[in-house]
């Protein structure tokens, strides 16, 4: 099972580290979740000389770029557009100095970042709220209402185009942003009533987005004992991870009406709430198991529905995972990317089946070679 000669290229600054003539990189990591806001990645550059003393500042651009033989030519890819967060210098009684750099995608900001104070979201839509929490010092590109065309472009396929906009164009009920809320708070809470992800692409939009329903796989991992099946295996190791923490069979949500009717009994403490239920068809456990909990702000029906229906889907995704990790960073020409679909084939833990690629991990080391983790998930219950 070959290693591919993957290139790994960091801009700071716009200054290039990575590849010859400059200071490379002796280690990475990089992650991408559909559940995450601000995706990290981390660069460890030797420093033997000192040659990188005073470069590499707290909150300079940070660009990562991703080379790989076997996809779009062998160009760099560019995987994620942010900032540099943590800077840390090492060095040792045997002479290895070196600097390890933390950095993140531009929702670091979102997620570091106090709302507007007091800013009234009365007759605004989504698209408008986007547009007022984004802060030109922070370089993002614009909003964006799909993830087609960032899958497309870190997938590196070549031709990437943008699809049809979604539409974002809802009326937000009226509520005011009170002190402690991040913009992130705010932006995650809508989203889930309208049972979509927030996230930044990696050409710099803030993202709203339905994740794929049913994708095409794009990957197959097979596992298997035996010297002859054992041959097909594709993977280093594999795991499945269950529980019922989050799962339940009735969910239930209790909001308020955005204009409640004038109060016909004073003494009803429940006077203008209302009820969204969501129980889960078929039943994901042998017993009941009810939730239940409130959205403080306006809603309307078929949002409390909604937000019931998130809520118990959520629970049943997070209960159920399958981890793979594999040499390389792509397969079949595209790099590995979440909200993708993967075929598994694995007699070892009987799973057999197209699945829902969460979230990966890139790793890579000068002397180790380089591996992807893959988180699986079971599909369509995070799609609207």
């Amino acid at each position: 099972m070959p290693t591919p000669r993957v290139r790994v290229t960091a801009l700071v600054a716009g200054r290039e580290y990575g590849s010859a003539p400059g200071p490379g990189i002796a280690q990475y990591t990089y992650e991408s979740d559909v559940l995450q806001l601000g995706d990290p990645v981390s660069l460890v550059l030797p420093n033997p000389r000192g040659e990188l003393n005073g470069k590499l500042r707290l909150g300079e651009s940070l660009e990562l770029y991703i080379a790989d033989p076997e996809v779009a030519g062998g160009v760099g890819i560019r995987k994620l557009k942010g900032l540099v967060t943590s800077r840390q210098a090492s060095a040792s009684v045997d002479g290895g100095t070196s600097i390890t750099l933390g950095g993140a995608d531009l929702g670091w900001h979102l997620a570091n970042n106090a709302a507007p104070l007091w800013f009234r979201l009365r007759g605004i839509t989504f698209q408008r709220l986007l547009e007022s929490v984004l802060d030109r010092s922070w370089g993002f590109a614009g909003v964006r209402a799909e993830n087609e065309t960032n899958r497309r472009l870190k997938l590196g396929r070549a031709g990437a185009v943008q699809a049809l906009q979604g539409s974002i164009d809802q009326l937000i009920p009226p509520i005011q942003i009170e002190p402690g809320e991040m913009i992130a708070d705010v932006l995650i809470l809508f989203a889930k009533r309208e049972r979509k992800l927030i996230n930044v692409s990696s050409d710099g939009y803030l993202q709203i987005w339905s994740p794929a329903r049913s994708p095409r796989p794009l990957y197959s991992f097979e596992l298997h004992r035996g010297s002859l099946r054992g041959k097909r295996s594709n993977v280093l190791r594999a795991s499945v991870a269950e529980n019922i923490d989050g799962v339940f069979t009735d969910v239930t949500c209790v909001g308020q009406v955005v204009q409640p009717p004038s109060l016909a009994d004073a003494t009803n403490p429940n006077e203008g709430s209302f009820r969204g239920r969501f129980r889960p068809e078929p039943a994901p456990l042998p017993f009941l198991r009810r939730f239940t909990f409130s959205d403080g702000e306006q809603l309307t029906k078929n949002q409390a529905d909604t937000r019931a229906r998130w809520r118990a889907e959520r629970g049943l995704f997070d209960s159920w995972s399958y981890t793979v990790t594999v040499r390389g960073h792509s397969q079949n020409g595209v790099f590995y990317e979440p909200d993708t679909g993967a075929e598994v084939h694995d007699s070892v833990h009987g799973l057999d089946g197209v699945f829902y690629v969460s979230a990966v991990r890139y790793q890579g080391d000068v002397s180790a070679g380089t591996t992807t983790t893959l988180t699986l998930r079971k599909p369509n219950l995070l799609s609207a």
